[in-house]
């Protein structure tokens, strides 16, 4: 592991070199994903030259992901909280009532939140010329486990060839705090949210049947995983252009 991270930090700083970006802005959930985004992003530039913004919906505790800005070395006056879910609720309740309907699903509201994350990080960028690091492992690319225009609307990805199992493994190199590393992976889009929860299956077995090592697995389940790797390959092209 110790190699690829060297491999990581040095194509991110020719990146970065290459596109005349001194700085990054990188949103953190307290999850291991953008735990890793962060820790090498501080790798790849300096904890001067990196902006961790934390995003919390109504009633989220930022604690995980101030837990991680601190352990990654980023100082107080670049760790910014800045609470999203009076912006949610503006637009979920206008999208309910353009629907009809009296509240919309807790998948919808995910996906507005991922969206206006999103806005933030861009808007950030601008104001401080840096770059977005993005957060998503091939895992999720590969399940279209994201929200198109969202999560994955960044200017780097620095480890989406990697599987979630294998982050885990770069998180332990990187030094991130074992509370972030042990938790159940959640992006913490509504209430008792998790991925796993959501995917019918844990990270370990998923990425087995990626990776087409399916001894052991169950049958059902792997062609259920295997069929939403299909369902979802609208999401890993671009726009149709007529």
């Amino acid at each position: 592991m110790q190699q690829e991270i060297e491999r990581i930090i040095r194509e991110g700083r020719e990146v970065f070199a290459r596109e005349g970006f001194e700085r990054a802005v990188v949103g953190v959930s307290g999850g291991v994903d953008s735990a890793v985004a962060l820790f090498l992003s501080v790798r790849i530039l300096r904890a001067d030259k990196v902006w961790a913004v934390t995003m919390p919906d109504n009633g989220q505790n930022p604690e995980d992901a101030l837990l991680v800005m601190g352990a990654a070395g980023i100082e107080e006056n670049n760790q910014i909280i800045s609470p999203i879910g009076h912006e949610i609720d503006i637009i979920a309740d206008a999208a309910a009532t353009d629907s009809r309907e009296q509240t919309i699903s807790a998948l919808r509201r995910g996906n507005i939140a991922a969206r206006l994350r999103m806005i933030h990080l861009w808007d950030l960028a601008v104001a401080r010329e840096a770059l977005v690091v993005g957060t998503a492992n091939k895992s999720e690319v590969e399940l279209g486990y994201y929200t198109l225009w969202g999560d994955m609307a960044s200017s780097i990805e620095l480890f989406s060839h990697l599987y979630k199992t294998q982050v885990f493994g770069l998180a332990k190199e990187l030094g991130v705090p074992d509370k972030i590393i042990e938790k159940a992976p959640s992006a913490d889009l509504w209430e008792g949210q998790t991925d796993e929860g959501e995917l019918g299956a844990s990270y370990e077995v998923i990425d087995r049947v990626l990776q087409g090592r399916l001894e052991g697995i169950d049958e059902e389940l792997a062609r259920k995983i295997q069929d939403r790797v299909e369902s979802q390959g609208f999401k890993r092209k671009l726009p149709y252009i007529i």
